[in-house]
């Protein structure tokens, strides 16, 4: 497997290191904006700490899916991006597979507050575990 920045001469990544990517799949996204517009506007809404979670039942029998949506003013897209990225692999690997059991499907969408860029990851993993059902909380 090729890595960005290496070259024939170079093997690649270190023995022992992870190389598989573990990606949320495109099933289980809220991505168009009519979508989360429809959730914020008809969801139940859970308010802790640092985020604003809507919850629906889905209309139709897919996966569970999620969305995050994180506020800009004041801050650098590389701050954004990290928080979108932190948020997202908390519900991917706690909510997602949580919800997957449940007989009914749900759509969940995470509106993250500006005192979020502030916390660190394990503070993220608590403030979300008060506001919905994490498996290892």
């Amino acid at each position: 497997m090729k890595f960005a920045g290496s070259t024939a001469s170079d093997p690649g990544p270190p023995s022992g290191a992870v190389t598989t990517r573990r990606r949320l799949p495109k099933s289980a996204r809220l991505r168009r904006s009519t979508e989360i517009r429809a959730i914020l506007r008809s969801g139940t809404r859970v308010s802790c700490g640092t985020f604003d979670v809507f919850l629906r039942d889905s209309t139709d029998d897919r996966n569970p899916r999620l969305g995050i949506v994180v506020p800009r003013h004041g801050h650098a897209i590389v701050d954004r991006n990290r928080l979108k990225r932190r948020v997202r692999e908390i519900l991917r690997t706690q909510w997602l597979p949580a919800e997957g059991r449940r007989p009914e499907r749900r759509d969940l969408l995470v509106r993250a507050r500006r005192a979020a860029y502030e916390r660190s990851f394990e503070e993220l993993v608590a403030d979300l575990a008060e506001c919905v059902e994490l498996e290892s909380c």
